[in-house]
């Protein structure tokens, strides 16, 4: 895909009418790795910039946008009035590809799609989450003659309910800044926030859903224990009828990579088919249990220490296929820059430092029958 981008109508960029749009169409082809080219409109010649002029460009929007000159860095105090002048306008822009950035990493993820219900405020969905009670069904009573004394019963309606949301933050430092003194660039510092933000809100997903194996009831029948061998085989397929059966839907087994490796030992390799063979030789586990899907969840490690994962490897979940999104991830929608520390004379290198906040809630909730094995 090619980008038609002219830097010689930056100054343009901010009328009123289509205020920010070639900002938008430059950062959105940067974020997607598609070809930009400039136009000299004098010429009509085009050529293809590469990813670092691009980010020249972006700097020298965001210099006209707070009105700082080149000449203006060589003095701080100027640059930095200015800057502190147009703030508003500077925080607009790069909450935007913060923003933007943050959505299409959360999209593109596989897991995300299929188990992860998320609700973005700014862009106008409601914040209440409706859950519908799929754990029973009418119950059918004899009718002995004229006597139809019968309890009254009814649909279970959807309920409303609402995720409780919290307001985290990111310090970081004097990158802004660096950003205008052509230091850093825009692209890989817009990146690396937005990743950190969607790494934060699957990583709370993904803990939420093992959290729900609290919430598993009956307790004594969906939520069993044991080392998985030829011994604990018929337990095992017992909790996955139990299951399927409970919700008249077929299942999917959930678990990392070493979890469901764990299943193999059921497997006896004499009559498992050679697709399945090639399955375990490819990726170290079965495809399929018995005509039972597996699904994967990425295991995940605690943000800066790789020591510690996220996820049990000792635990496998079984869900109904028609079990909606059961994590539901409500988010305030705006991320939103705040200045910190002010007070030049404080700063030793005469650098502000920035928080940049999002407001966001994650919760599981559960509508349908569900099991959990634990091999520990």
């Amino acid at each position: 895909m090619k980008a038609n981008f002219s830097t010689q109508h930056l100054s343009n960029v901010f009328a009123e009418e289509g205020k920010y749009e070639n900002f938008r169409k430059l950062c959105y082809d940067l974020n997607h790795g598609n070809e930009i080219f400039e136009y000299d409109d004098e010429t009509g010649v085009a050529r293809a910039i590469s990813k670092h002029d691009a980010n020249k460009a972006i700097r020298k929007v965001l210099m006209e946008v707070a009105e700082i000159t080149e000449d203006d860095l060589k003095s701080t105090k100027t640059w930095q009035r200015k800057l502190s002048k147009h703030e508003d306008e500077i925080f607009e822009l790069i909450e935007e590809d913060i923003e933007f950035k943050v959505e299409t990493g959360l999209r593109e993820n596989d897991w995300f799609q299929d188990y992860i219900e998320y609700r973005n405020i700014k862009l106008g969905d409601d914040e209440e989450f409706w859950i519908k009670d799929n754990t029973g069904l009418f119950v059918v009573a004899k009718i002995s003659g004229d006597h139809h004394d019968l309890t009254m019963q009814h649909l279970n309606s959807a309920t409303p309910m609402r995720v409780h949301t919290n307001k985290y933050g990111i310090k970081v430092g004097k990158d802004i800044d660096l950003i205008i003194l052509g230091r850093v660039d825009f692209t890989e510092w817009t990146d690396k926030v937005a990743q950190s933000f969607a790494y934060f809100i699957l990583e709370t997903a993904f803990t939420e859903v093992y959290a729900s194996t609290a919430k598993v009831t009956p307790e004594t029948q969906f939520n069993k224990t044991g080392t998985l061998s030829p011994s604990t085989k018929a337990k095992f397929d017992q909790l996955i009828e139990d299951v399927a059966t409970a919700n008249n839907s077929d299942v999917v087994i959930l678990g990392t990579k070493t979890a469901l490796k764990q299943i193999n030992a059921l497997a006896d390799v004499n009559w498992i088919s050679a697709s399945q063979k090639e399955s375990v030789a490819m990726t170290g586990r079965l495809g399929a249990y018995e005509g039972t899907v597996l699904v994967e969840v990425p295991q995940r490690f605690a943000l800066g220490d790789t020591t510690r994962p996220l996820l049990s490897n000792d635990k496998l979940l079984i869900f109904p296929v028609t079990q909606e999104p059961f994590v539901k991830v409500l988010d305030k929608g705006e991320v939103r820059i705040v200045e910190r520390g002010e007070n030049y004379a404080d700063l030793a290198d005469d650098f502000r430092t920035y928080e940049v906040q999002r407001e966001i809630g994650v919760a599981t909730i559960i509508g349908n029958y569900f099991g959990v094995w634990n091999m520990k």
